[in-house]
Formats: structure tokens, sequence, C-alpha cells
């Protein structure tokens, strides 16, 4: 369920969001346009599309806010758009409340992942891929869940890792943001990355499992910051 505490930083527009243990020692000002990490735009997306789930229904909300080729786990990888379509707003829907943010150093994507909570009662946790559009807004590219409940921290601070950024003679060129899409239908198996490079995530579907990893750029590597494994009849 999404707490109050939550909702009250989204209403004044001061996001509580905390610095995890991987995030730099650096203070994270909120800023806006293209380019720049800010991981409250995130929550406020995350928030915003709960909101609206409850307000115009659950499918309806995540079809309004997907790119066009976003997918969905349901229980394969399928484009997202077309599926949402074909489905009937359940009576009540879920809940759920980000409790982490990862994003590129650039902006560009961003994974929230936090609890969830089934129309049935039932305590499920969910991950999310953010894109940035040219404007600056965000809409989800991906998303999964599964019906491990969250595990994390639940003090009602929702922490966010910004990836580091590459060093500056390393730096791609700026240029006219070029969103790679991808395939419709989507590959059992894939990956994608941010325009720079610092975070990037891969789906794989091997029989009946299912497994979505998120990594980000720490120093000259990277570290794996989300791994969640399910039956493939998990959605």
């Amino acid at each position: 369920m999404i707490r109050r505490a939550a909702f009250a930083l989204l209403a004044t527009l001061s996001l509580g969001v905390a610095a995890g243990p991987a995030q730099s020692q650096r203070q994270m000002m909120p800023s806006v346009g293209v380019g720049t990490a800010n991981p409250s735009a995130i929550v406020a997306a995350e928030l915003g599309m709960a909101r609206q789930a409850r307000e115009e229904g659950q499918w309806t909300a995540l079809r309004k806010l997907a790119d066009k080729d976003a997918v969905i786990f349901a229980p394969g990888p399928l484009n997202a758009q077309a599926w949402l379509k074909q489905q009937s707003d359940p009576i009540q829907p879920a809940r759920w409340s980000p409790q982490q943010i990862f994003i590129a150093c650039d902006g560009s994507y961003a994974a929230a992942t936090g609890s969830l909570e089934r129309a049935n009662g039932q305590a499920a946790r969910f991950v999310t891929l953010w894109r940035q559009q040219r404007k600056g807004d965000y809409k989800w590219v991906m998303t999964a869940t599964s019906d491990t409940p969250w595990s994390g921290e639940a003090d009602g601070m929702i922490k966010a890792s910004v990836a580091d950024c590459a060093r500056r003679g390393e730096r791609p060129e700026r240029r006219d943001r070029d969103i790679v899409r991808l395939p419709d239908p989507p590959p059992a198996s894939g990956s994608a990355q941010s325009e720079d490079g610092s975070l990037r995530w891969t789906w794989t579907v091997t029989g009946d499992v299912r497994t979505l990893e998120v990594f980000l750029r720490r120093g000259a590597g990277e570290e794996r910051v989300i791994q969640e494994t399910v039956a493939e009849g998990a959605r």
C-alpha cells in the first residue's frame, strides 16, 4: 500500500529521496530538463501512475504512461500497448509504492522497485524501467512483478542511487536523443541501456523461469542493483 508519508512528499514537491549505501556522498538537488539525473522525477512518475490506477483503472493508467514500445510480462514478454488495449480494468486495482530508485548519470533511463499489493491482498513486489522523453518527462518501457514480498526496509524513505558518470574524455558526444526502441514483438531474452551506458538491464526467459537484472556503472565497472528471478507464470 502506498504510504501517506510518500504522498505528502509528492504533494509538497519535496520528495524524500535518500542516498542508498552505494550512492556517492553528494547532494542530489532537484533538477529539470534532459541530460540530468533527477530521482525525484521517477518517484513522481511512479506515485502519479499509482494514483491514476486508483482513479481511472489499473490497465488504463499503465497504458497511458507506457511508451509505444513498452514491454509487459503476461507472462512472457509482450508489447504493452497492444496487450493493455485488450484488458478490462479490474474493480480493485493493485497498489504499489516505490522503495528504491536507480537512475543513469544522464537521466535517460531509470529503474524503480518496491512493494506491491495485489487486489486479493497478496504482498508482492515490482520493477519498472522508465525512459526519459525529449521534453524531459518519463514513460515506462518495461515492467514486471514477482510474488515475493518486498524485503527491504519499510521506513517511509525512498532511497535513490545515481550511476557514476564516465570520465570527461570518455563521455559520449551530446546530440539530440535518439531513442532505441525495443522490438515488437519483444524477444524472450534481450538487453537495453541508457544513452551514456551507465544503466543497463537484461531480461531472460528460460523454460518457465524469467530473470530481470539491472546494472549501474560504479567507477570502471558496474554493480548489479536488481535481480528478480520468478516463475514465468507471475506478472
